[in-house]
């Protein structure tokens, strides 16, 4: 375990301990040849190789990075191979006429190039804060740093300018020269600090770094010269450090062009509001108070003798890049927890295995945060038995759904044969299939659509549907499942609500009132039991109510069964089926309230509001006088109703009114009405009606023909089609539901009457 500690250590320190163990060496030979006069030229020129040679290697590898990056980043680049091929230039002019020629002042040439230098680098570490990750809100940085920022360079200014005591004359050339270095010099260090502060990278840390020690240890020996003040660090460590300083640097381009990846900007930096900005930003403030407070006592007690205000700015910048080094350190141990739980949460979404000793081997151990990881590592877990439990479910349910086809496409075949039951019969068994079918789908449909979300505001398969109609059908089913029970299910329905359209699922609003019906039935104990499902139309909305005799629910208990999820009277009841029905009839913008009484029963009370009836609907029949009505129906009963709502106007001679049971007697009677528009065109067709069409008067004859009729494999919809009557006829069908009839219905240009709808339509004359 020690070892796996060591190794880890080593893994993630081992880029940065390079660089120093260079460095010490480089220290090492440095010393030992500053102890003889004889060997202090070697001193020299191994500053001037050292730093000179570093500067080429850093110009060469951004000059490499250059070439290989476009847009923004490739302006980083170029700036940064100029800025250091300028720094070559001042580095060999220093070396060579301060540590070997030994001359104590350097050329111009090596000041402007310096400048050049300190300009570029103020310019690239202003680009790359600029491209720092945006807060979440983006008025989060203007409030909170931005402040901060005009503080360091307050800060900086007033040590650096106010509280120099110059040696050299302002309005000089020399004058410009330093007014120029510190500007840049403190801006270009305060950036470069802020950069280093929220670095996202080792080779920003590294590069940012390196440029903090070189402009410390410029500004260390550029404000010597300017106040003629003993430096607080000898010449010889300004140098070793100045290398040092490089030496980050290199390692940091170095590192990046081997890891091209990082070549983004937008990888560099965290967001201003991350954790490690947070620890380094207040960090340095709290450090620069201390500082504040260590000059005040300096002052309080007469010790700026011992430590004069000319070495404050010298001492501001250590204290500075010390503040920060130390608070990314503690910002990366601080943040390590944050990237370990994320670890485990992508592991946990891509479906990996959750390696929690792996885990612990990154980063620092905080007490709280392994509390979070094991709650999130025994959470996931749950999570994968629940959902492996569900895939268990799913696959259940959809091996079932395909094994109940087979006996049910059976079902369906032979309830097509029944030719002796009446129409209302064969209805009911023709809907129960449907229903049983329906319910089929949908496992399959759940099933296929697992781990996909969908909007919640998306409804989708809602259209217009026929609430009157839908009630009609399920009622005649649930009275059959309910008769075992001595139950009495009644349906009433308003005059003024049966042509009235809700947007919804049909599908799903029969689940959720037969539903509501089993809850209904299920709290009435007895023989005497009733049950009421009533329609009533009020203003726009369409209000559903499902009325029982049951026991009732006690008032205490009303107000959470109200809100789903309880279930009382069933010893296995949860309370899904009022839970289910409530987010239905949200999801379809209407209401719902619940009245119940102990003892005397329920009702269950939905609010929902009309639509538009669709185009292929009929609300309503307008007839002429000695308009011709025929009838196309194998259901005696429909022309029972038909005769009945017509009974008046055939009285009085206003209307005439024909039955056909077959379709192969209507055909004849069309051929007999036909007047083909090309006769021999007609007979090489095989019929005068089949491409001709029918010559009627537009509004003297009316077609009222059934969809499905026995014994003929054409639907009514085909006789329409092909006697071109769709100008002349309505389909009258109880199976307007089925999306299949719909659709052509839609797509012929057609109008239809639900069977059901059919006694209460309005008839104008």
């Amino acid at each position: 375990m020690k070892q796996d500690v060591v190794n880890s250590f080593l893994k993630r320190q081992g880029s940065f301990l390079l660089p120093i163990g260079l460095w010490i060496a480089y220290v090492l030979i440095h010393i030992a040849f500053k102890q003889s006069e004889k060997t202090l030229i070697y001193a020299g020129f191994l500053a001037f190789i050292g730093q000179v040679g570093l500067n080429l290697v850093i110009a060469s590898l951004t000059f490499l990075l250059w070439k290989r990056t476009t847009g923004q980043e490739k302006t980083i680049f170029a700036f940064f191979s100029i800025s250091f091929l300028l720094l070559a230039i001042a580095d060999a002019n220093y070396n060579v006429i301060v540590n070997i020629l030994g001359i104590i002042n350097s050329l111009i040439t090596a000041k402007v190039s310096f400048i050049g230098f300190l300009i570029l680098q103020f310019l690239v570490w202003v680009i790359i804060f600029s491209k720092s990750k945006p807060t979440q809100n983006s008025r989060f940085f203007l409030i909170s740093y931005l402040p901060v920022i005009m503080i360091m360079l307050i800060i900086f200014t007033f040590f650096f300018l106010a509280n120099l005591t110059w040696k050299v004359q302002v309005c000089s050339l020399i004058g410009l020269y330093c007014l120029l270095n510190v500007i840049f010099q403190i801006t270009g260090f305060v950036f470069a600090l802020l950069c280093l502060a929220i670095a996202a990278n080792k080779q920003i840390r590294f590069i940012a770094t390196g440029y903090l020690i070189v402009i410390a240890i410029s500004f260390f020996t550029e404000s010597s010269h300017l106040t003629q003040n003993r430096l607080l660090l000898p010449l010889s460590w300004t140098e070793v450090m100045w290398f040092l300083g490089l030496l980050l640097i290199t390692f940091g381009f170095n590192d990046m062009f081997r890891n091209l990846s990082n070549l983004k900007m937008d990888r560099w930096l965290n967001s201003l509001n991350s954790v490690q900005a947070q620890c380094a930003f207040w960090s340095f403030v709290l450090c620069m108070l201390l500082l504040t407070a260590f000059c005040g006592i300096l002052t309080g007690y007469n010790l700026l003798k011992l430590l004069p205000l000319e070495y404050l700015p010298s001492i501001l910048i250590m204290f500075s890049v010390f503040a920060v080094l130390i608070s990314s350190i503690l910002a990366r141990v601080l943040s390590s927890p944050f990237e370990r739980v994320k670890v485990i949460i992508d592991s946990y979404m891509n479906g990996k295995e959750i390696n929690t000793t792996q885990v612990r081997k990154t980063g620092s151990n905080v007490y709280e945060f392994e509390l979070l990881e094991n709650f999130l590592t025994r959470s996931f877990e749950v999570l994968k038995e629940k959902n492996k439990a569900q895939l268990e479910l799913f696959n259940c349910a959809t091996q079932v759904a395909h094994d109940i086809r087979s006996p049910l496409a059976a079902l369906d075949m032979i309830s097509k044969l029944l030719t002796e039951l009446p129409e209302e019969k064969r209805v009911i068994i023709r809907n129960a299939v449907q229903r049983i079918n329906d319910i089929a789908n949908n496992l399959l449909e759940t099933h296929r659509l697992k781990g996909k979300s969908k909007p919640a505001e998306i409804i989708e398969d809602t259209k217009p549907e026929l609430v009157s109609s839908l009630l009609d059908s399920l009622t005649l089913e649930k009275r059959i499942q309910l008769a075992h029970k001595s139950i009495n299910l009644i349906l009433e329905i308003q005059n003024a609500a049966y042509s009235s359209f809700i947007n919804l699922e049909a599908r799903e609003f029969k689940r959720v009132i037969s539903n509501l019906i089993n809850n209904a039935s299920e709290a009435i104990h007895g023989t005497d039991g009733v049950i009421r499902l009533t329609l009533e139309k009020e203003s726009n909305m369409l209000i559903i109510k499902i009325i029982d005799n049951g026991k009732g629910i006690p008032a205490d208990l009303l107000p959470k069964i109200k809100q789903g999820g309880m279930s009382i009277g069933k010893k296995k009841g949860a309370g899904l089926g009022i839970s289910g029905a409530i987010q239905n009839i949200k999801k379809w913008n209407g209401t719902y309230d619940i009245q119940s009484k102990e003892g005397e029963g329920t009702t269950f009370i939905i609010k929902l509001p009309i639509t538009e009836a669709p185009d292929w609907f009929q609300n309503r029949l307008d007839i002429t006088l000695g308009m011709n009505i025929i009838v196309l129906d194998d259901d005696q009963s429909i022309h029972d109703v038909w005769e009945t709502r017509f009974q008046e106007y055939i009285k009085n001679g206003q209307i005439s009114l024909e039955h056909f049971y077959l379709p192969s007697e209507f055909v004849k009677y069309c051929e007999v009405l036909a007047t083909p528009t090309c006769p021999a065109e007609a007979e090489s067709e095989g019929g005068s009606y089949a491409k001709a069409g029918i010559n009627l008067p537009s509004t003297k004859t009316l077609f009222l023909i059934d969809y499905e009729l026995l014994g003929s494999e054409e639907t009514g919809l085909d006789l329409i089609e092909k006697l071109k009557l769709k100008d002349h006829a309505i389909l009258v069908t109880s199976r307007y539901e089925e999306p299949k009839i719909r659709d052509k219905i839609i797509n012929l240009g057609i109008k239809a009457i639900p069977k059901n709808f059919a006694p209460y339509i309005i008839i104008n004359y």
